[in-house]
């Protein structure tokens, strides 16, 4: 795959299209480019995030470190701190900053999980409550 374009060709003739994507997919090398052309294809479009990026680090880390002992997502879990904690951050926090970005380029607000959501609901996949971290 060509890592600095994609084709927007498969978009051209669907109708009532939802893609829900995150900002690091594709890995591209220019993501803010990327979905700034990519967004044209579409008539609405929404950027959703989370303010708590330590979290968002935390439930990420834990997953990918633990995807070879059967975590998956979906699964309710309790958390411990994972040896790739520090990198995910830094990835995660790259990643927010490209959002940013992308918004203020297209001039569409964030929408945050926390903002819409019941952060305290039962039905949380963490099922422990948040232990200090390094972070």
């Amino acid at each position: 795959m060509d890592k600095t374009h994609l084709s927007y060709d498969y978009w051209d003739d669907k109708n009532n299209v939802v893609v829900k994507t995150l900002i690091g997919q594709p890995q591209l090398n220019n993501l803010v480019k990327f979905y700034s052309e990519f967004s044209k294809k579409f008539d609405d479009v929404i950027l959703l995030s989370r303010h708590d990026l330590v979290a968002v680090s935390e439930s990420f880390a834990y997953l990918t470190w633990n995807l070879d002992k059967g975590v998956s997502l979906g699964d309710g879990y309790h958390w411990e701190e994972t040896p790739n904690l520090n990198e995910t951050y830094k990835l995660i926090t790259k990643l927010n900053d490209d959002l940013i970005q992308l918004s203020n380029n297209l001039k569409i607000p964030i929408t945050y999980y926390e903002d819409i959501y019941d952060i305290k609901s039962k039905d949380r996949l963490r099922k422990n409550k948040r232990v200090k971290t390094l972070i």
